[in-house]
């Protein structure tokens, strides 16, 4: 009795060789390594160096008003045994009201990078300000950051307040393709002031105070000058 072999459904045997075919490509082709963090200290002169910076990184932006430009800088040593990445991006933003949110821009820079500057509405929830410094074993970096009031008009963003920090990183390998939003290999937090950044009062109705003061004066020597002259009427 002669034994009929069953043939394979038509399509069965090329899906199978196919399948084959991508296993043998993945397992052929190298998974990427992610890359890993680079251990980091800080400084604010260049010489002295510790695992954080003993303090916000500015001492006196408690208050800002419209137009109002101050930068501050410090360093990133890299403290492992290889070459790191470095990337610093905006983060932990805090504001009271978009006005002040769209009104307050960061950026930073370093000797190798410029960095553009980025309001702080643009950090959802991080906001890269620059990366792509190689840094050797050993070296260190300097980076320079500025905060930036635009010019707000009339009232706009008063009694306003917002908090933020620099979220700083290195990694051994470069994180360039990251989308710019990413807080992803941020692993020290820098707050840029000790409490949240407020716009102080910008004057705008000054005027209408000098013009309330200058009438209650106006109106006080008229009154001495009426009481002036009936004393005069009354000696004569």
């Amino acid at each position: 009795m002669r034994l009929r072999g069953h043939r394979a459904p038509r399509g069965v045997l090329p899906t199978v060789a196919c399948l084959a075919l991508t296993s043998g490509l993945m397992l052929m082709t190298p998974v990427p390594a992610q890359a890993a963090p680079v251990v980091m200290e800080f400084s604010t002169d260049g010489i002295n160096y510790a695992p954080a910076l003993p303090g916000p990184l500015f001492s006196t932006i408690n208050l800002v008003v419209p137009g109002d430009s101050q930068s501050a800088s410090f360093w990133v040593r890299n403290t492992s045994a290889s070459a790191g990445y470095l990337r610093v991006v905006l983060s932990d933003v805090v504001a009271s009201s978009p006005a002040i949110a769209d009104g307050i821009t960061v950026s930073s820079s370093t000797p190798a990078h410029t960095g553009t500057a980025v309001p702080l509405s643009s950090a959802s929830p991080c906001r890269v300000l620059v990366e792509g410094d190689l840094v050797p074993a050993g070296g260190a970096v300097k980076v320079t950051s500025t905060l930036v009031l635009g010019n707000l008009t009339g009232t706009t963003g008063q009694g306003d307040t917002a908090s933020l920090s620099l979220g700083v990183g290195m990694s051994d390998a470069a994180v360039g393709g990251l989308p710019p939003t990413s807080c992803i290999g941020s692993s020290t937090f820098i707050p840029v002031s000790g409490s949240p950044v407020a716009l102080a009062y910008t004057g705008s109705d000054i005027p209408y105070r000098l013009i309330a003061l200058s009438a209650g004066v106006l109106g006080v020597g008229l009154f001495l000058l009426v009481a002036a002259r009936r004393r005069r009427r009354e000696e004569a």
